[in-house]
């Protein structure tokens, strides 16, 4: 059976590891090559190293227009310009996710929600419609082939067709926009973040659904989920502790029942994203006021603790935003400008 993940790895036990164990690797000139640059009015939604080649998702919104068309782009290491493999007018990407098998899917979205479920069998050269999301939509992932799971605000939709048909099931909590796509495990279970109203507070949640959509548990969190990532081992979060300032990378541990153990927290820096393959690990910080960019990269590795973690900045004007990590070890990253690779094989 095919586990669809929004990465496709397998990770080695990280232990927990203190602002003082980072290692500061920048210089002026940083720690990353600019490699080609980011099209003219593209906004990227993500990005992925699949098949010896980088998939970048995205919309292209020229100014001063309102109108949005759904691209997605995908480059060779060595080609002189990005190849189009997929583009719809008056849409966007809405999600995306990569199997083990490397197999990929993506929600195309027009109008408020719903949109053509597409999918990948070449590492995102071709791209075929398989069928559609339902109506109130904006995310889509696949236990396998055909079971699926759809999900708007305040609603979850069930596939046992690949997407071909779609049945309404009812799910405890909220989702939001803006909060994690969820993920399948290695135990077939889908992970969902949640918010539940409780009086004047609110409570996020990790709620575990079957195949069915069947509620199977539930983890309580105080902490907000920015990313969540499912492999071989496990689940992974990148969580925002509190209102601002403090970022933590989490795995969950589920020797002795299921619980939530830090990894990895550092203050005054707002998670933006997390990238996990074989024994490495990345994390993009935003230590600007900017809440969608970022300077830096943190970039981990070990066999069973990670006693060291590298600092990887930008050294120039750009902004990253997303990152992922290739089977060769090179940490790869999109900014508004360029794609950018970093200089250190880790």
């Amino acid at each position: 059976m095919n586990r669809w993940n929004v990465a496709t790895a397998s990770v080695i036990t990280l232990v927990f590891a203190v602002a003082a164990n980072l290692k500061q690797t920048s210089g002026e000139r940083g720690q990353f090559e600019a490699l080609i640059p980011i099209p003219p009015d593209f906004a990227s939604t993500g990005l992925a190293c699949e098949g010896g080649a980088l998939v970048l998702f995205g919309h292209h919104s020229p100014l001063p227009s309102t109108r949005t068309d759904a691209k997605i782009l995908r480059w060779t290491p060595g080609e002189s310009a990005w190849e189009s493999s997929y583009s719809k007018g008056g849409s966007r990407v809405s999600s995306w996710a990569v199997a083990l098998d490397g197999e990929m899917t993506a929600l195309i979205s027009s109008g408020d929600e719903g949109g053509d479920l597409l999918r990948s069998s070449d590492h995102g050269r071709t791209w075929n419609k398989i069928g559609e999301a339902p109506k109130d939509a904006f995310g889509v992932e696949f236990f396998d082939a055909v079971d699926g799971f759809a999900w708007g605000d305040d609603s979850g939709y069930a596939t046992r067709e690949g997407g071909i048909t779609w049945t309404a099931r009812k799910i405890v909590g909220l989702f939001q926009r803006g909060s994690p796509w969820p993920v399948v495990d290695g135990a077939d279970l889908l992970w969902v973040a949640t918010r539940k109203i409780e009086g004047e507070h609110a409570r996020f949640s990790l709620t575990l659904l079957d195949p069915t959509l069947s509620e199977r548990g539930e983890i309580s969190t105080s902490d907000r989920v920015v990313r969540m990532i499912s492999s071989d081992s496990g689940l992974w979060l990148l969580v925002q502790k509190g209102g601002y300032g403090t970022a933590m990378v989490s795995r969950l541990e589920t020797s002795e029942g299921r619980r939530i153990v830090p990894v990895f927290e550092l203050n005054n820096d707002l998670p933006l994203d997390l990238a996990v393959r074989d024994s490495q690990i990345a994390v993009v910080l935003s230590d600007t006021d900017q809440f969608t960019s970022s300077r830096y990269v943190l970039l981990g590795e070990g066999e069973q603790t990670v006693s060291e973690w590298k600092k990887l900045a930008l050294g120039s004007d750009d902004s990253l935003q997303f990152v992922c990590l290739d089977p060769d070890g090179r940490l790869w990253a999109v900014g508004r400008k360029w794609l950018w690779r970093s200089v250190l094989k880790n």
